[in-house]
């Protein structure tokens, strides 16, 4: 587990990376991945979040 200076620290690092960097959609996987790992430390982002998972909605008119 990351102290709040670690996860603050990471987060000034991940700002700089990001800043003026592509295009939101496209690379949207990435930036949330690098995110999740280096600022936050979630070691298996893949078991930890879903990437536009289709949502079924059951809608009855």
């Amino acid at each position: 587990m990351k102290t709040e200076k670690q996860i603050s620290l990471a987060a000034a690092d991940f700002a700089e990376r990001w800043q003026g960097k592509g295009d939101e959609k496209s690379e949207s996987q990435m930036f949330w991945t690098d995110l999740l790992q280096n600022v936050f430390g979630v070691e298996d982002v893949t078991a930890f979040i879903r990437y536009e998972e289709r949502v079924k909605v059951d809608i009855c008119f």
